[in-house]
């Protein structure tokens, strides 16, 4: 699985991805990502890494096989 890091662009293709600590984090309709147990809030980190929202903790992020 591919790994993404502090400034990474994640690529469309990508679902969903885990943070270090083990969260799981998947696409929203708007194309952001949300905590898989609140999917139907809507996406609110960016899929750029560099911009804000992403905590440095959580890197690496890896992609995950939906």
């Amino acid at each position: 699985m591919r790994k993404f890091g502090v400034g990474d662009f994640i690529p469309d293709e990508v679902e969903a991805v885990t943070t270090i600590s083990g969260h799981v984090f998947v696409r929203g309709e708007n194309g952001k990502f949300v905590e898989s147990e609140r999917v139907g809030d809507g996406g609110y980190l960016p899929a750029n890494t560099k911009r804000g929202g992403w905590f440095d903790f959580e890197f690496p992020l890896t992609e995950v096989a939906v």
